[in-house]
């Protein structure tokens, strides 16, 4: 999937199917809105109108939804206050409850016993992320403060899984109605945060890796260093292997790429360098895509985030569009408002450093809302499932084919995206032996 059907993706455009469902509700409100936007248009690929005239619901002769309390003879959704009420900082948990081992938000006596509205808005808004949560080291929100962790259900898109549960409802009472079953799609992403191991470093730069190694006792990687410097081919330079993969299988590559170097947590090749903008260069004559990775302090520096997207525009020779955040650094109040003042229209942070899973609860990409305007943003998320950091770093124990299974599993049932990320380092045997094979594996 080139980088034309990327954004096709993320364009969110009316979809074409004639098909459309009128909802009654008692109140239209933009909550509800962005709910049934993502619902309908973005998973199920149907149009649908809201009204609050009963009297014209009741008389509408083609598919439609009771979005109301009151005793309509129709598929119904009984609502939970939720949707409407709900502000930042409260404790969702309570509106939280398991059946048959599955987990469901907004209890309410109807055929599919919640309101998946109020459901899904608890998902997408992110609104957990408003609370009181303890950040990690890097002030991140991470996995194990999540309500799918702490319920078991993170490997799960549960809000995919609810989306396929009202559907079969829906369709007990219109079995007629034309819903096209979704597919997997997989969705390769490289985050960049190191050009190369060893080549392009300077000088100074090399010579510093050589005493390191040597003092770490890692002699296999200074003998590595002087084979690169007469000619060997650099143990992270897989770009063109990974092009050439992605082109010949039609299949969506995006890389994100780091460009600050002047600090512990960023140190990468020059972004100035031949070598980057000739790396940069063959990837978009590949036709893939290419996206930021804004720098570790950059996710509270609007000075040094505006430098880098300029940098990266100018080696694209078009304004960047995507972004995701170098090791996750990610605030829901603040930092989605601060990528869309740059321009950037589709973020890839939307999931977790240290364990596979679903942060969102869903595999698809969905608009962040913003609590203080009460309206969703024009920021998309573009949410992953998988990260190679998952296990090369955090959970060395744990198996990523193992868990890659069971999510697929559930894809497999219910459609979606499989996106994962890797890095330019675990293609290194040098580094991380034979994990690339996952890599190959999962794609």
């Amino acid at each position: 999937m080139p980088t034309s059907q990327l954004n096709k993706l993320v364009e969110f455009t009316p979809p074409t199917n004639t098909s459309s469902i009128l909802i009654y509700a008692n109140t239209n409100s933009s909550r509800l809105n962005y709910v049934c936007k993502f619902i309908f248009n973005s998973v199920l690929k149907l149009n649908y109108v809201i009204t609050e005239d009963e009297i014209y619901f009741r008389a509408h002769t083609g598919f439609k939804l009771n979005y109301s309390n009151s005793k309509i003879n129709n598929c119904t959704i009984t609502p939970h206050p939720f949707i409407q009420e709900a502000t930042p900082g409260i404790e969702i948990d309570k509106f939280s409850f398991t059946k048959n081992t599955q987990l469901y938000f907004c209890k309410t006596e109807c055929a599919l016993g919640y309101d998946i509205f109020s459901a899904v808005f608890l998902c997408l808004s992110r609104i957990e992320e408003y609370g009181n949560y303890k950040k990690d080291q890097h002030q991140r929100f991470e996995a194990k403060e999540s309500i799918f962790y702490k319920h078991n259900s993170l490997l799960k898109p549960v809000v995919d899984v609810w989306i396929t549960e009202f559907k079969k409802e829906f369709q007990t009472f219109y079995p007629e109605i034309k819903i096209e079953g979704n597919k997997v799609t997989k969705i390769s992403t490289i985050d960049i945060d190191n050009l190369y191991a060893f080549k392009h470093k300077g000088f100074l730069r090399s010579i510093g890796g050589v005493l390191k190694d040597l003092v770490n006792g890692r002699f296999n990687h200074v003998f590595e260093r002087i084979q690169v410097a007469f000619g060997k081919k650099d143990s992270f330079d897989v770009y063109e292997v990974l092009n050439n993969y992605h082109s010949k299988n039609n299949s969506t590559l995006v890389y994100f790429f780091l460009l600050n170097n002047n600090n512990q947590f960023d140190r990468t090749v020059n972004p100035n360098s031949l070598a980057f903008k000739a790396i940069i260069s063959n990837i978009t004559k590949s036709n893939h895509s290419v996206g930021l990775h804004p720098s570790y302090y950059s996710s509270n520096n609007k000075k040094q985030l505006k430098k880098e997207i300029e940098k990266i525009s100018e080696l694209l020779e078009k304004n960047v569009k995507l972004s995701r955040q170098h090791y996750l650094i990610f605030d829901i109040k603040t930092t989605p408002k601060l990528l869309i003042e740059q321009g950037i229209m589709v973020d890839f942070t939307m999931g977790f450093a240290s364990q596979a899973g679903f942060r969102a609860g869903t595999s698809y990409p969905f608009h962040y809302f913003d609590f203080e305007t009460n309206s969703e943003l024009p920021l998309i998320s573009f949410p992953f499932c998988l990260m190679d950091g998952a296990y090369t770093v955090y959970n060395k124990e744990k198996s990523i084919l193992k868990d890659s299974a069971e999510i697929l599993n559930t894809l497999n049932e219910v459609g979606g995206y499989f996106t994962t990320v890797f890095h330019e380092r675990s293609f290194s045997e040098l580094h991380f032996g034979k994990f690339s094979k996952v890599y190959w594996d999962l794609h």
